[in-house]
């Protein structure tokens, strides 16, 4: 079986420590377009070595100069999930999250912006504004147990968001 953690970059992981910061910061402006035309533009799936603004992240510095980062559609990327609570703990699952769109991030030292085509924005702990940005109607949240002979017990945890028709 693949081990689909054993994939690491150096900067993925920054990056998303850095989206779960996002999470924490204030900032409710709603949709928005901002002035990108001197902020560089990456795609994530080229090389991420030597761009200075992961480079500060990585050594808990604030970024000196925005950044947006592009991830095209089609990319999948690793995400580690655990779990540490008084009942229950997971060292660490893996699996890959798999974009179906292309999605933009604007970090810069105060705030971290998100985007479908780089020219509409949102904070990202705007949940009213992403989900009108992303056309999402809302969402459900789902933890079950099943059981089988041929399967055994598992916990399963379901994620999704509806569109807007």
């Amino acid at each position: 079986m693949k081990n689909l953690c054993s994939r690491s970059t150096f900067h993925r992981p920054v990056l998303l420590a850095y989206l779960a910061v996002g999470l924490l910061l204030a900032g409710c402006a709603g949709i928005r377009t901002i002035d990108t035309a001197s902020v560089t533009t990456v795609d994530i799936t080229g090389d991420l070595e030597g761009l200075p603004q992961l480079e500060q992240l990585s050594q808990g510095r604030p970024i000196e100069q925005p950044v947006i980062l592009k991830i095209p559609q089609g990319t999948a990327m690793p995400v580690q999930v655990s779990v540490d609570s008084p009942i229950a703990h997971m060292a660490g699952g893996c699996g890959d999250l798999q974009f179906d769109k292309d999605l933009y991030l604007y970090l810069s030292a105060t705030e971290i912006l998100v985007s479908p085509d780089g020219s509409r924005w949102a904070a990202m702990d705007d949940r009213k504004a992403v989900n009108a940005l992303f056309g999402i109607k809302g969402g459900q949240f789902r933890v079950g147990l099943s059981a089988s002979k041929a399967d055994g017990t598992a916990v399963q945890v379901k994620v999704l968001a509806v569109p807007r028709k």
